[in-house]
């Protein structure tokens, strides 16, 4: 746990660097007028605002994916623990939730960041933990079969 949140601290301080990459400040000329320059001091604030908001949300959303894959295990071994179906189906929802998030997010972070293969791992890991849920759902009647996600969800 203390990793994860290491990991969210340095990730985060990245994404500062990242953003500040990508919404360069706009050198005044000395040919504006005053009322240009505090146009464009207003829009290098509202760049700004949109940057630490998309970092919060991915942040947000990184943690959130987490949380889901995380209540997946702690329902698979309630599963295991009890042997009740709905544990088992509790487990695979939370699993594709994440799988889901995960996907979503790497569509939107650029592919040259190392965030990009950070999510795809952990997408990686939770689709290879759907898969052992799977598994262990085809053991069952066929009435309990858990059903696959969706195919370039879970590619790599």
């Amino acid at each position: 746990m203390t990793f994860l949140r290491i990991t969210l601290f340095l990730i985060l301080g990245c994404l500062t660097l990242f953003a500040s990459d990508t919404f360069a400040v706009i050198k005044k000329n000395p040919n504006q007028n005053p009322t240009q320059t505090t146009n464009q001091s207003s829009n290098r604030t509202t760049n700004q605002t949109r940057s630490q908001e998309a970092e919060f949300d991915l942040l947000s959303n990184m943690e959130m994916a987490y949380d889901e894959r995380k209540q997946g295990y702690v329902y698979f071994r309630s599963y295991k623990r009890t042997k009740e179906i709905p544990y088992l189906k509790l487990s695979a929802r939370h699993a594709q939730k994440a799988i889901e998030i995960y996907y979503q997010l790497q569509t939107v972070v650029s592919r040259k960041t190392k965030f990009f293969r950070k999510l795809q791992l952990e997408r990686i890991k939770t689709c290879d933990f759907h898969q052992q849920v799977r598994i262990v759902s085809s053991s069952l009647d066929p009435e309990h079969y858990i059903k696959n996600i969706k195919q370039d969800h879970c590619e790599e």
